[in-house]
C-alpha cells in the first residue's frame, strides 16, 4: 500500500466514526480487527466488539468528531493526532463505573498507531488523555497551572 492509499484508508475510518457508518467503518479494517484503548485498559477484538465499543462513545457523545491534526505514514503503520471534540449527553461506562452526562462541550486530543495488512487496518491502538475526559466531566477537579520552576 502506497504513502497516499495509506492516508486515505486512515482519514476514511476517522469519517467512518464520524458519520457513525458502521457498514463503511467495517469495510476498512479487517474481521479479525484488535483494538487497544490504552487509558481504559480495554482490548476490543473483531468487528462485533469493536464496532459496539465505538457505539458507547457515540451514545455518551452523539455528537463526537475526530479531526486529524497530523499524521504520518510508514511502510504499513500510521501515527495519528487526533482531537475528539463532542457533548457529553449520555452515560459514558467506564472501568471505573458509570460517568452520567455533564452535558459540557468536551475536547481531549489522542494518538492512533494503526497498523495496516492487505488494505485493511488491523490493530488500532488508542492512546488518550482519560484524565482530562474526567476533568471535563466533573470528576476530579481542575487542575491548578504552577510557573515553570514552581
Amino acid at each position: 500500500m502506497g504513502d497516499k492509499e495509506l492516508r486515505d484508508l486512515v482519514r476514511a475510518s476517522i469519517e467512518a466514526f464520524n458519520d457513525a457508518d458502521w457498514d463503511r467503518w467495517r469495510k476498512l479494517h479487517a474481521p479479525n480487527i484488535v483494538y487497544d484503548e490504552i487509558a481504559t485498559n480495554r482490548r476490543l477484538t473483531g468487528h462485533t466488539e469493536c464496532v459496539e465499543g465505538l457505539k458507547g462513545w457515540r451514545q455518551a457523545f452523539p455528537d463526537l468528531k475526530g479531526t486529524i491534526t497530523n499524521l504520518v505514514t510508514s511502510e504499513n503503520q500510521a501515527v495519528v493526532e487526533v482531537k475528539w471534540e463532542g457533548t457529553h449527553k449520555g452515560d459514558l461506562k467506564t472501568p471505573f463505573g458509570v460517568i452520567p452526562p455533564s452535558y459540557t462541550h468536551d475536547v481531549t486530543r489522542a494518538i492512533l498507531l494503526l497498523k495496516v495488512e492487505k488494505n485493511l487496518i488491523v490493530e488500532d491502538r488508542h492512546y488518550f488523555d482519560f484524565m482530562t475526559v474526567l476533568r471535563q466531566a466533573g470528576m476530579i477537579p481542575e487542575m491548578k497551572s504552577k510557573a515553570a520552576g514552581a
